[in-house]
């Protein structure tokens, strides 16, 4: 099929858009929307445990139980967010990208965001997944690319930023 690309360990929502360079995303003009083929070069925070955090939101309302709610209770209740950023490259240039948690939901389709400390199961997944997708010095050259959704747009402090979009893991 044209314009597919039969490799990489994610796909994304816009695969009939042509792929673009990291050179032509930082050319264009804000706000702009673009698929390309980039190898993922580092994530951060470094620490996989650290990829998902508390909620900044107000827990939900809920209903008052018994008097004395245990820590373990509350921690049932807490709600978890993905929070990374990934350093992409090519052949052109690199940039990061800002995983909102909404499109980390996205992103991560089999994983749940978690207090990644205290869950040993979805920490393994996590970082055999992360693992996978950041490129390490003994690769072959053609291994390790990825397509991404990149999103350009100028934040409320006047700045350009990058948010990655329509973009899942396999």
């Amino acid at each position: 099929m044209p314009g597919q690309v039969p490799f990489g360990l994610t796909r994304t929502m816009f695969e009939n858009q042509p792929l673009r360079s990291i050179r032509e995303i930082l050319m264009a003009p804000a706000p702009n929307r673009h698929r390309c083929l980039v190898r993922i070069i580092q994530h951060f925070p470094k620490d996989v445990h650290d990829l998902c955090a508390e909620s900044a939101e107000p827990p939900a309302k809920r209903k008052k139980g018994a008097k004395g709610k245990s820590a373990e209770e509350d921690k049932k209740w807490t709600k978890w967010e993905w929070n990374l950023r990934l350093l992409i490259e090519d052949a052109t240039g690199k940039m990061t990208v800002n995983v909102a948690p909404e499109d980390g939901r996205e992103f991560f389709p089999h994983i749940e965001p978690c207090d990644l400390w205290d869950n040993d199961g979805v920490f393994v997944k996590l970082e055999k997944t992360m693992r996978a997708l950041t490129v390490k010095d003994d690769r072959a050259p053609g291994e390790g690319w990825v397509q991404m959704c990149v999103m350009s747009y100028v934040g409320e402090d006047g700045r350009r930023h990058h948010r990655l979009f329509g973009t899942r893991v396999l």
